[in-house]
């Protein structure tokens, strides 16, 4: 183990006590910048929370209305599909009544001259 630091001449022991005060004012100053930085991590966590939050409530607000349009289009298929049933027997109805076709003079006799 190389304890030089540890000297019995006193220019060596204030050296040694410069380089620990210095390493000291170092590591103080390396903790203040840590503390800064996680008060910053966290400030932008928070953020990032809220921002979620926000996302979350816009994503159950469009599935809901998912869900109402979805119902929506349900109804609207149904209700086409009914209408086209009956459309279809309207026109099968009409296809078996003979369709007569005259013209003017037929329907309404000659002109008066």
């Amino acid at each position: 183990m190389n304890l030089s630091w540890i000297g019995r001449g006193g220019k060596h022991r204030a050296d040694s006590a410069a380089h620990l005060r210095d390493e000291n004012a170092r590591l103080v100053r390396q903790l203040v910048g840590a503390a800064q930085t996680v008060k910053g991590l966290e400030s932008q966590l928070n953020t990032c929370r809220g921002a979620r939050a926000e996302a979350e409530e816009l994503v159950v607000a469009l599935a809901a209305d998912l869900d109402e349009r979805t119902a929506q289009l349900t109804a609207a298929t149904d209700e086409a599909n009914s209408l086209r049933a009956k459309l279809a027997a309207i026109r099968s109805s009409d296809d078996t009544q003979p369709i007569t076709v005259t013209t003017l003079r037929q329907r309404f006799g000659p002109a008066a001259a």
